[in-house]
């Protein structure tokens, strides 16, 4: 991880962090000092480099002085992911929010289908826990945990649960099992966005492939599709966006509840 702001959140939250290396240009804001000593206080063990090392190191165009080697957030096993899954997205499913904020949305649960781009992967992490929604699963795609998904999560990936699973239907099947109703999010196909009602069961919402969409084996173990109207002559949205636009959706209504 690289980054000021990364190593900040690091430095903060109780994943394990095995080493950090900072160079000279970290030491020349206050920011930086201060990061440098949070990470000796939480016991990490550090190197000191020159800032040209220090740029061979890193993957970013502008380098800031500071990067960091964590351990990736402990993952449950494969036939226990579905009831960890249900029962993080249930914590907040009947709680009430205080009266100064929005009550969260966490029965929305979602999972990832194959999707490639570890930019998307971040997005999609980053505005789950932005509108207070459930853990984000991910069936094959992009490495949640690498550099580029990290960085586009701007850090939620450090505080939000995110699971990485093999066996889609078997997780599908498991969320049923446990009361789950399953969507799966198209453009064109299926019931409109604005017609469902999120909040009479909890829900899994499937955001498939930037490529392909939701693969077949899985489409065919939801219980509906949906769309997102577009009144436009696109043909299709990008699949950060698209869960985007569902997660807001269920918020939005959410927040509106009496």
């Amino acid at each position: 991880m690289e980054g000021l702001r990364l190593g900040e959140e690091l430095a903060g939250c109780r994943l394990r962090v095995e080493t950090f290396a900072h160079s000279p240009r970290l030491a020349r804001t206050e920011r930086g000092r201060r990061l440098v000593t949070a990470m000796r206080e939480k016991g990490v063990s550090e190197l000191y480099v020159t800032d040209e090392v220090m740029d061979s190191l890193g993957t970013v165009e502008s380098p800031q002085g500071f990067c960091a080697l964590a351990e990736v957030p402990e993952q449950p096993p494969e036939a226990e992911l579905g009831r960890v899954l249900a029962e993080q997205a249930l914590t907040g499913h009947r709680d009430e929010a205080p009266a100064s904020r929005p009550r969260p949305i966490r029965g929305v649960a979602l999972v990832l289908d194959r999707i490639q781009d570890p930019g998307n992967v971040g997005t999609l992490v980053r505005t789950a826990e932005a509108f207070g929604a459930g853990p984000v699963v991910l069936l094959g795609g992009a490495d949640p945990f690498g550099p580029k998904a990290v960085r586009a999560s701007m850090g939620s990936i450090l505080r939000h649960p995110v699971y990485v699973g093999r066996d889609g239907p078997s997780l599908l099947r498991g969320l049923r099992a446990l009361g789950f109703r399953l969507l799966a999010a198209g453009v064109r196909a299926g019931a409109s966005l604005h017609r469902l009602d999120f909040f009479t069961a909890p829900t899994a919402v499937l955001i498939g492939s930037e490529a392909e969409g939701v693969a077949p084996e899985l489409l065919g173990l939801v219980d509906h599709e949906l769309n997102i109207p577009m009144p436009g002559g696109t043909e299709s949205l990008n699949a950060a966006v698209a869960g985007s636009i569902v997660l807001y959706e269920a918020y939005r209504r959410s927040a509106l509840r009496p």
